[in-house]
């Protein structure tokens, strides 16, 4: 049986899927890296472009340039929010994994207590991660071979 650090090798994965928010997701990478970074624990930040027709996934490359923790899973057209949760679930690395908005409605802020409530709720031991979402309960959707695109060296071509 695998150790916890085996299974998941990251504390947190924040799952954010995103459409046409180019308006927001450079302040909500860099609001997270600093909530995130206090925390002490390892962590990714895995966004899912549900397929944007405007700058939102150039501003996720750029930003994921600079901070290697920000992952990026881009779809070639629009799948809806469920099929966007549902991969980055996928690709998730964190024992414990928070999904957010990409418009800035949840606050980064929250995520601290969220992992803590977790771990006082279920002990890291499980053989699948916790999932938190602040907002919302989604079930997962499936998505064809070679309608995303996973634009990350650490993750598998599809």
């Amino acid at each position: 049986m695998q150790n916890v650090e085996e299974t998941y090798p990251l504390d947190i994965s924040v799952v954010i899927p995103v459409y046409q928010e180019e308006g927001s997701v450079q302040e909500l990478a860099s609001r997270l890296i600093e909530v995130l970074d206090r925390t002490g624990r390892s962590f990714e930040i895995l966004f899912v472009d549900d397929g944007s027709s405007d700058d939102t996934l150039r501003i996720l490359r750029a930003a994921s340039a600079k901070d290697d923790r920000i992952k990026i899973v881009s779809f070639r057209r629009n799948f809806g929010q469920t099929a966007a949760l549902a991969a980055g679930f996928d690709y998730a690395r964190g024992g414990i994994v928070v999904t957010l908005d990409g418009d800035l409605q949840n606050d980064p802020e929250d995520i601290p207590r969220l992992v803590e409530k977790v771990e006082e709720e279920e002990p890291m031991a499980a053989p699948v991660p916790s999932i938190v979402a602040p907002s919302k309960i989604f079930s997962s959707g499936k998505i064809g071979k070679g309608q995303m695109d996973v634009l990350d060296d650490d993750f598998f071509d599809l």
